[in-house]
């Protein structure tokens, strides 16, 4: 509903006695009416497609914690984490949004941290890097993969092949916008 911009559909997920907390663009809101409008502004900011995808959600009874990716219209992607949302009755009472909100970081600095997870075989930290939809095409080792579950079975078998310390390197670097060649 939010991606879309579909105000109405947005606050059927609310309870009418729902609450929110602020967050780097608004004070916190109480009750259907103040949701409303931070919902209208912020939808008004947002890129007019997809500009809001969560990540990391974890469920746990009536309650899910995440982090989220949004896109401002004007081009400009902000990421956090902690997020807190309370359901009951199958709608929304509270909204916590995490403190964390922060500019996402460029291609360049994303390729960086891949090379610094990879050389380190941490693959919580490669595959935090991996959008849950993420497509890896294929190499002289993979036939390719979809999805967080095959990139990290690919990555953890390249890993345990490679050497122990600085196994990977990027050469002939070129970033243009959002893609790293």
């Amino acid at each position: 509903a939010y991606n879309a911009h579909v105000i109405a559909a947005a606050m059927s997920l609310f309870a009418d006695v729902a609450g929110t907390t602020g967050n780097l663009v608004s004070r916190g809101a109480e009750g259907a009416a103040e949701i409303r409008a931070f919902q209208e502004g912020d939808m008004a900011i947002a890129a007019p497609d997809n500009a809001y995808r969560m990540t990391d959600v974890e469920v746990d009874g009536n309650t899910a914690t995440f982090g989220h990716i949004w896109h401002h219209r004007d081009g400009n992607c902000y990421s956090g984490t902690g997020h807190r949302v309370e359901v009951d009755g199958g709608l929304i009472v509270r909204w916590d949004f995490g403190t964390d909100s922060q500019p996402c970081p460029t291609a360049g600095e994303l390729l960086d941290a891949y090379v610094d997870a990879y050389n380190a075989h941490d693959i919580a930290a490669v595959m935090s890097l991996f959008a849950d939809d993420a497509v890896m095409t294929g190499n002289l080792v993979s036939p390719g993969a979809e999805g967080t579950a095959e990139i990290r079975a690919f990555q953890e078998g390249d890993m345990a092949s490679a050497a122990p310390d600085d196994a990977y390197a990027m050469t002939d670097v070129e970033v243009v916008g959002n893609a790293v060649t």
